[in-house]
């Protein structure tokens, strides 16, 4: 016995374990901020958006292919029409008139895959460049980049790979497609894709973490 009353015991005791509880506190810090230098992005997560902006584009690729079949009737074509003109991409001008199943879920993976490819960029410039933007300023981006795309998709691209695909000398697709609805599907698609975009933004802090680290989350 060293002399020391029961209550100065319990203070050391006390003392030591606030010491204690100070360094599991700094623990938990140390190992939470380790495992953020290591999982969260310090900078903009390109790979994230490039896959996200995928995703979003097959779902505006099927919204719009909705509005072009509701709206076609009115214009007194034929609701599937632009579907059939999809699927002369690789199938040339044989495949125009057709309705079989088959010609018609090609030209509907075509138009999903090619959702896909344009969704990633538009995702990813505008994520990059222009998040935060109020609605009416996303939308006269969505414009202007619906716009570019539409040029870049069929007159910079679709109008020479298809006839280099098909050994031909004209676009099926561009030939058959009015100037209007090519632009105006184009642009509603990135519109689409645009005010999806708040739903895909990533958020490291969202996603769960070891038990450990995540223990930490709220020490000292």
């Amino acid at each position: 016995m060293n002399g020391e009353s029961v209550e100065e015991l319990r203070k050391r005791v006390e003392a030591e374990r606030r010491v204690l509880e100070e360094l599991e506190a700094k623990l938990r810090r140390t190992e939470r901020a380790e495992w953020d230098r290591i999982w969260f992005p310090q900078g903009f997560y390109t790979a994230y958006y490039v896959l996200s902006g995928m995703v979003l584009g097959v779902i505006a690729s099927w919204l719009t292919l909705i509005l072009n079949v509701a709206g076609a009737p009115l214009l007194g074509e034929e609701p599937l029409k632009l579907l059939r003109v999809y699927s002369t991409m690789l199938g040339g001008a044989r495949t125009i008139e057709s309705a079989g199943p088959v010609i018609l879920l090609f030209a509907l993976g075509v138009h999903t895959l090619t959702g896909a490819v344009c969704g990633a960029p538009i995702h990813v410039v505008y994520s990059r460049f222009f998040m935060g933007q109020g609605l009416l300023k996303r939308l006269f981006t969505g414009l202007w980049l619906g716009a570019v795309m539409w040029l870049v998709n069929f007159y910079g691209v679709i109008s020479w790979l298809q006839p280099l695909l098909l050994g031909e000398e004209t676009s099926y697709i561009v030939q058959n497609v009015p100037v209007w609805v090519a632009a105006l599907t184009h642009v509603a698609f990135t519109e689409i894709v645009l005010l999806l975009q708040p739903l895909a933004v990533f958020n490291a802090r969202n996603y769960p973490v070891p038990a450990e680290a995540a223990r930490g989350a709220g020490g000292g």
